[in-house]
């Protein structure tokens, strides 16, 4: 399985946990096989599983349904009734609608109606309201940011034109912080390249941090870099 599943699995075995209490999860099965995954459902083992087959399958959700601004929405059933951590791992990527993608936009594959989330940047509402229903921030414990290879244009698919090397993993607790250190790096790699930056064109960061769901100013975060 992939290498960054593969490390953070190591690590949480390093930890005391064992396999039977690890399970990866996506969206559906047919995103997880793409990526290179095989489902494997053995309660004994390290678990692969998925909240639907394909992107359009209705899923399984769980029962209750948070506010997610002037809507409601319900979270994966394996989020509510399978774990009880989560560690969310994503990529930073450019994106049609949200202008950028990473940990917070990653939740969109938490919910059942992503799809009603998208207008006015996916704020209105969209992503800072996801990211506030209450068990998905009690329940995510750890950020880790893929940011090996960033798409830093035409995403979130992997237009291969447009993949750089970064050659950084992300690692934090705070979502916002996360997202607005990648989304920096992100326009570095974009203006190397004679590319305007899209920070600015991004809503969702500064709205999660008026939420109080983390802090998005330079000044604000703890940056701590480690060479291995």
């Amino acid at each position: 399985y992939g290498s960054i599943i593969g490390a953070v699995a190591s690590g949480l075995r390093k930890a005391g946990i064992p396999d039977k209490n690890i399970v990866v999860w996506d969206r559906s099965e047919e995103e997880m096989k793409e990526a290179g995954l095989t489902m494997q459902s053995d309660p004994g083992s390290m678990r692969f599983i998925a909240n639907k087959v394909t992107r359009r399958d209705a899923g399984d959700y769980a029962s209750t349904s948070y506010p997610v601004g002037g809507l409601t929405s319900k979270v994966s059933r394996i989020l509510d009734e399978v774990t009880t951590a989560m560690i969310n791992i994503c990529v930073p990527k450019t994106h049609g609608r949200s202008v950028f993608t990473n940990s917070m936009k990653n939740h969109y594959g938490t919910i059942d109606n992503p799809g009603r989330m998208h207008g006015n940047g996916c704020t209105g509402p969209g992503i800072p309201a996801v990211n506030a229903i209450p068990i998905i921030r009690r329940k995510q414990k750890l950020i880790v940011s893929d940011a090996l290879l960033m798409v830093i244009e035409a995403g979130p698919r992997w237009d291969r034109r447009f993949i750089r090397p970064f050659g950084g993993i992300l690692v934090g607790t705070d979502p916002v912080a996360v997202d607005a250190v990648a989304l920096g790096l992100l326009d570095d790699l974009r203006r190397a390249e004679g590319m305007e930056p899209i920070a600015p064109s991004v809503l969702h960061i500064g709205l999660a941090e008026q939420l109080g769901l983390g802090k998005s100013k330079p000044e604000d975060i703890e940056l701590v870099a480690l060479s291995v």
